[in-house]
């Protein structure tokens, strides 16, 4: 970084200022010297005091041309000023150098040539001014310099003002007079105070209460060691204390001084730390009325304030830092662990992490939820340097709230019939979905692509049990992750069919994924809706091209989905009230359509824009802020390396034989013990009889007086601690309310990878198992109910 070079009205802004009137007082007694060494009558003025140098003419040039260099600052012409007095300075150091250097003749009378002279320590004073100005140095060269310069002339002032004739006596010294020392000393002041903002004079020159005291403590450490100085020679030269008790004296004086200093500066100190805990103080207040639970962490990790309700959200993860750090946080929706640079402790590292993240929690109170973390960072905060704001929201809620109101919009007959098949199928692509993934982890070749085949076909099953859920008040009822390019082409075939051949459709995706949080059936009614709208829209411009374009993009961190087509436009009536439900230019029209795409939107935080004009076409815009990077680059593949579950132990509570089957295989693949019961009442004797187990699996729908969340309830009066998983074919009213009892509920049907990672979620020391658990190595039979 370099000094600020400005031009000193542009500084200013055309205000008298101190370094002004320093170099006024500089430039004022050079011009009087000159005076007096050509006018007889003014031979004071040179040397201010009989029996002092005088200034000669040589020097006072110098320092009307250093005067120049600082008014004109900034400018070809202070630097040609500065150069001037450099290359001077040097050649009168070379004559007194070589030999004597005598004055410039004069008119006034009186003159002692051999002590009226340039001193080379007056060169050296005006050089470590000029060079600076010379070369435009660096903020530390030109505090370093003019700090030299000053101190250089302080030293010349208090020897003139003690020992005048030992001043002399020292060859650099030599000739060094009262106004040379305190012009150079006034020129050295306004470099400083030119550049204050990049170097220690800004302490003194700050405004307010604490420049206001550095001022008068500079002035009290100036003044007051020179008078007890010049008291003490008093003293010395009446005889009346002797040099040796003088200068012990003067130790005395400085060690008291030097405690009161460090006192001074300890009491500020403290002041300032109790200012410090003052304002954590306030802060806390404001943050505590923000309804959010609020974090401050410092570039180091450690946290500097938490309100009460982040106090409360971390008091059982022992504080925010461990709650950060050490839970175990996943994705909503997949159960996906967030690990490494995914976990939302990642956020408190160095990279630039604004923004939304969400993240899932098993809280151990209200069971599983939905966060949403908001990240700011703020920069160079005075004493902390970069600090970082994290602020977390339960969006469970809220997710539900909007989930519920699109619920409120679908067909209730149509959701009755899909959600009662959706729930057959889950257990029959389960049970499918389940013994495939196992044969893909114990075989190898022709057999393991086999069962490879049959695992793809139940991922086909399962993609159209989805669309009967879409078509359910029952069905999809939680935002999750969608990354936008996959849905696209999943339903790119379902698109194709409804266009029956009257308009094309042209795909433009990216290779990346673009993961936005939604929910999956508005989604697909929002794109089934505005192909629609496209098609008829070019049914209504005769000779129009037959064709959609599609386009998925990124853009300020929001995905941008375009339907563009070339039909007959709108005009700017029609487009003012196109999102108006109800609303619609066409005899045939209901519209909803593009209602119901601004309101799914809107729920997502984002908007929809329509650009059109007649005979021109339309683009409709849908932009949806992107997910946080904690649930980027997510994987829905089942398949893979099982993890290490050995040595557990399953109470399964599951009355589907084939699906109960194929999961106790399943399970028993991944080294779990698997004990299983068809009826909820024999489950909780199990319980009650004090039979161990390490997680209760169970459908919710069941056979008999007691369903799935029953048990859940009634186990946890016998097993406080006791994990407990429940299991549905669709999310109905009585499936939703494994929520508020603090369970996990998984959605038929269920790959092996999502049932082991929720496990995992459930019982943190799988990652480190001890020794197996005694016992039989297969399930053992389930007893029958009496």
């Amino acid at each position: 970084m370099r000094a600020q070079w400005a031009p000193a009205e542009k500084r200013a802004g055309g205000a008298v200022r101190l370094e002004t009137l320093l170099t006024g007082f500089a430039a004022l007694s050079a011009m009087m010297a000159l005076i007096g060494w050509l006018w007889p009558l003014a031979a004071l003025l040179p040397r201010w005091a009989v029996g002092f140098p005088a200034m000669v003419p040589v020097t006072s040039a110098l320092v009307l041309g250093l005067c120049v260099a600082l008014w004109a600052n900034g400018t070809k012409l202070a630097q040609a000023s500065a150069a001037a007095v450099v290359v001077c300075a040097i050649g009168v150091v070379a004559c007194r150098i070589m030999g004597p250097f005598a004055p410039v003749p004069t008119l006034a009378p009186g003159i002692d040539a051999t002590a009226d002279r340039a001193s080379i320590g007056t060169m050296i004073g005006l050089g470590l001014i000029a060079v600076p100005i010379l070369v435009r140095a660096p903020p530390r060269l030109v505090s370093l310099m003019g700090s030299a310069a000053m101190l250089w002339s302080l030293f010349c002032l208090l020897g003139l003002l003690f020992d005048a004739r030992a001043l002399f006596d020292v060859p650099l010294l030599s000739g060094m007079s009262l106004p040379t020392a305190l012009s150079i000393l006034a020129l050295a002041l306004a470099l400083l105070l030119q550049h204050r903002a990049q170097c220690w004079m800004g302490i003194l020159a700050a405004p307010g209460a604490s420049g206001r005291a550095a001022r008068q403590g500079v002035l009290v450490a100036l003044t007051l060691p020179v008078a007890l100085g010049l008291g003490l020679k008093a003293l010395v030269l009446s005889d009346r204390l002797s040099v040796a008790l003088g200068v012990a004296l003067m130790a005395g004086i400085i060690m008291a001084a030097s405690v009161a200093t460090v006192l001074a500066i300890s009491h500020a100190r403290l002041l300032a730390d109790t200012t410090q805990r003052s304002e954590i103080a306030w802060l806390r207040t404001v943050f505590d009325t923000t309804g959010v639970a609020a974090m401050v962490f410092d570039a180091a990790g450690h946290a500097v304030l938490a309100n009460r309700l982040a106090e409360d959200l971390t008091a059982r993860s022992g504080g925010p830092v461990r709650w950060l750090r050490e839970t175990r946080f996943f994705v909503p929706g997949t159960l996906e662990p967030l690990t490494g640079a995914r976990h939302p402790r990642a956020l408190l590292g160095v990279h630039d992490t604004r923004g939304r993240h969400y993240v899932g929690w098993i809280d151990p109170d209200r069971g599983e939820r939905d966060l949403g973390l908001y990240v700011h960072q703020v920069d160079d905060v005075p004493g902390r340097g970069r600090i970082t704001i994290l602020t977390v929201t339960d969006e469970t809620e809220s997710w539900s709230a909007r989930d519920h109101i699109t619920r409120l919009e679908r067909l209730d007959a149509a959701g009755l019939m899909a959600a009662s098949a959706s729930h057959e199928f889950g257990n029959i692509f389960g049970a499918l979905q389940l013994s495939a993934d196992v044969g893909v982890l114990q075989t190898e070749g022709a057999v393991r692509a086999q069962f490879q085949a049959v695992s793809e076909a139940c991922l086909r099953g399962t993609r159209m049990t989805q669309r009967l859920l879409d078509l359910s008040r029952d069905g999809s009822d939680t935002s999750e992750p969608l990354d936008l390019a996959s849905v696209i082409r999943e339903v790119e075939g379902m698109l194709n069919a409804a266009l029956a051949g009257e308009a094309g459709l042209m795909l433009d995706l990216p290779d990346q994924p673009v993961t936005v949080i939604a929910n999956r059936a508005d989604l697909v009614a929002v794109l089934m809706n505005l192909v629609m709208n496209g098609r008829d829209a070019i049914r209504d411009r005769p000779g129009a091209e037959r064709l959609l374009w599609l386009r998925l993009g990124v853009r300020d961190g929001a995905a941008l989905i375009r339907v563009i087509d070339a039909g007959a436009g709108m005009s700017a009536d029609t487009l003012a009230r196109a999102t108006t439900p109800f609303y619609t230019s066409r005899e045939t029209g209901t519209g909803l359509g593009l209602s119901m795409a601004e309101s799914f939107a809107r729920r997502g935080n984002g908007s929809l824009s329509l650009d059109s004009a007649p005979g021109t076409g339309t683009r409709v815009t849908v932009r949806l802020p992107l997910a946080g990077t904690a649930v980027q680059g997510l994987s829905g593949d089942a398949r893979g390396d099982s993890p290490d579950l050995a040595g557990l132990t399953l109470l399964v509570v599951e009355d589907d034989p084939q699906f109960h089957d194929a999961l106790s295989a399943a399970l028993l693949s991944l080294g779990v013990r698997a004990v299983h019961e068809t009826r909820a009442e024999a489950a909780l004797a199990r319980l009650e009889a004090g039979e161990f187990c390490d997680v209760l699996l169970s459908d919710i729908r069941l056979p008999g007086a007691m369903t799935g969340i029953d048990l859940a309830r009634r186990a946890a009066r016998q097993m406080p601690d006791l994990p407990v998983l429940l299991m549905a074919g669709y999310h109905d009213r009585v499936s939703r309310g494994g929520d508020a009892i603090g369970a996990m509920v998984l959605r038929k049907p269920i790959s092996l990878r999502l049932l082991a990672n929720a496990i995992r979620i459930l019982r943190p020391g799988v990652d480190a198992p001890g020794p197996a658990r005694p016992g039989p190595a297969g399930p053992i039979p389930p007893q029958r109910s009496r």
